[in-house]
């Protein structure tokens, strides 16, 4: 009853009606465009399809998020939107350094990934803090020393503090790790009545460390 060009008439009316044109689906599929991320307690991504693929119903998008030190990915989701809502509070990824990519998808084809954007949460900055609430006292012959961090990483489970205590130039004790107290046998050590200088900074990643220092001296033994 039709002939051939009309078989074809009647499919591109279809598709036109379905809000699909032919090769909506085919092509290269390149990189997604346009990424754009905010944050607050969450991150905020949006991005728009890859070049070609703008009337694709079907395309999917996967987020890749990787530790931006050893680049190993730790967390990935898909969804068909071109935005997503990351709850990286509620997900306890406080103090985290990572680097994010949306990456496009057609059944078992992957598109291009383009230059991953690097985040840190709202935790930390380019300067540590030092520590607030250094606190000295002797109990028995040890100097125990304490401290909070400070409000900015309070949240944060990634912080090292490393203290040095001198006498005069001489380092006579030194500890490195992440609780925040310290303590030292200042007797087994026969520097009883002595001056000494303590040091604690506070490390968070790569980050410019802080440092805080007091002057304390031990009673006589």
């Amino acid at each position: 009853m039709f002939g051939k060009g009309a078989v074809a008439w009647v499919s591109i009316v279809l598709l036109s009606y379905l809000g699909l044109s032919e090769g909506a689906c085919e092509g290269p599929l390149g990189a997604v465009q346009n990424q754009m991320f905010s944050r607050n307690s969450s991150l905020f991504a949006t991005w728009n399809p890859p070049v070609g693929w703008e009337d694709c119903d079907d395309l999917m998008y996967e987020i890749r998020f990787t530790d931006n030190a050893d680049k190993s990915i730790f967390f990935t989701d898909t969804t068909a939107q071109t935005e997503y809502v990351f709850h990286y509070a509620a997900e306890n990824f406080f103090c985290q350094i990572f680097e994010i990519q949306v990456l496009a998808k057609y059944n078992n084809v992957n598109g291009e990934l383009i230059d991953s954007i690097i985040f840190a949460d709202n935790f930390t900055s380019v300067i540590v803090d030092p520590v607030q609430s250094l606190r000295i006292q002797e109990l028995g012959n040890n100097v125990l020393v304490r401290w909070e961090p400070s409000t900015q990483f309070r949240a944060c489970w990634a912080n090292v503090y490393d203290v040095q205590i001198y006498d005069g130039t001489r380092l006579v004790s030194s500890w490195r790790g992440q609780r925040e107290f310290y303590s030292f046998d200042y007797k087994a050590e026969n520097l009883c009545d002595t001056e000494f200088l303590i040091k604690v900074t506070a490390m968070f990643r790569d980050f410019e460390p802080s440092t805080l220092t007091r002057i304390f001296r031990t009673g006589s033994c």
